[in-house]
């Protein structure tokens, strides 16, 4: 008989296990993983909490359950090699995030380069954006996000020198489109290559005048240089179709600037949807 361990080879586990399940058995499952010393990529879903960190040879980590930031800290540490999260972050309003002592910044995922959050009911990202540094991230999607915690993760990119290649973000209710051009101006956004805004904000006839090349408003000659995918998902009924005709046409096609024969640099768009409200 082998005495290798089993799932000692093992390199991707999808595991899904509902509610009916048994918490022993669903704990049972996880804890098996952990003879799997070669696992690069896990999707994990269940109502039980784990405790017991998985083989530091984990890459991609899909993890919906019930978990604290501490307890999500815990985990994500012990993955040095983790290059991308995606997690649902659960109902926070009562014990979800006892643990959590608002002391900010003190967990760092060196590698992590993707991050996706989805929230189930009524979940607070803020206490998740404050706890961590994420120097190497490259690409986030985000849901139903309030003010505050848009704050919360213009200071986490703020703290981590992150330099954003794709944001795709959903808009809750409490923001507007004011709020949407300020954040044109953050640093981290510099280098964007997909834009991908949704939810409950109409987007206004500005947000098409900053995105035009070179831009028409703002402080900036021209935002995002390097845009190649766009998806703008609520437009304001109220918009003027020529400007955002003139928009796209500025990104689909390299104009001079105003009053130079030097064109703009910048990347062609290659995909844009757009929705009115």
């Amino acid at each position: 008989m082998s005495n290798e361990l089993p799932f000692a080879n093992l390199q991707e586990a999808t595991v899904f296990l509902g509610p009916s399940v048994h918490v022993k058995t669903q704990e049972l499952a996880w804890n098996r993983l952990h003879s799997a010393q070669s696992l690069r990529l896990l999707t994990f879903s269940s109502s039980f909490t784990p405790h017991i960190p998985l083989c530091s040879s984990l890459r991609e980590l899909v993890l919906t359950a019930p978990m604290t930031v501490m307890q999500l800290a815990h985990h994500t540490t012990s993955y040095p090699n983790l290059l991308s999260l995606r997690i649902a972050i659960c109902d926070n309003s009562s014990e979800a995030f006892t643990e959590y002592t608002a002391t900010p910044r003190i967990t760092v995922l060196l590698q992590l380069q993707e991050l996706s959050i989805t929230r189930v009911k009524n979940a607070d990202l803020v206490p998740f954006f404050d706890h961590f540094i994420l120097p190497s991230l490259v690409s986030i999607t985000v849901e139903g996000m309030s003010q505050l915690e848009c704050d919360a993760l213009w200071e986490l990119l703020e703290d981590s020198h992150s330099t954003l290649r794709i944001l795709s973000i959903g808009l809750g209710q409490g923001l507007s489109s004011s709020d949407i051009l300020e954040w044109f101006d953050h640093d981290c956004l510099e280098n964007l290559e997909t834009l991908l805004i949704t939810g409950a904000v109409p987007l206004s006839n500005d947000v098409l005048l900053q995105l035009h090349c070179p831009s028409r408003r703002g402080r900036k000659e021209l935002y995002f240089p390097k845009l190649k995918h766009l998806g703008l998902i609520q437009l304001d009924p109220s918009i003027n179709e020529n400007d955002l005709i003139s928009m796209l046409g500025s990104r689909y096609w390299v104009t001079p600037a105003l009053g130079s024969d030097v064109p703009v640099l910048k990347t062609e768009l290659r995909t844009a949807v757009v929705v009115g409200g």
